[in-house]
């Protein structure tokens, strides 16, 4: 796997981080997880922090 650079156009304000990234050598690859979370709040159990 590798990062990909960017053009300014492409992320005008994160790109010179993305290449700084790629430009970072591969060392190991480790295993990872992806998740994808929802939370419903519902307004009626919430209540004001103080």
């Amino acid at each position: 796997m590798e990062w990909m650079k960017l053009a300014p156009w492409q992320n005008p304000m994160q790109h010179h981080i993305v290449n700084a990234l790629a430009d970072l050598p591969i060392l190991e690859m480790a295993p990872a997880l992806l998740t994808k979370s929802v939370a419903v709040l519902k307004p009626s159990q919430g209540r004001v922090l103080e």
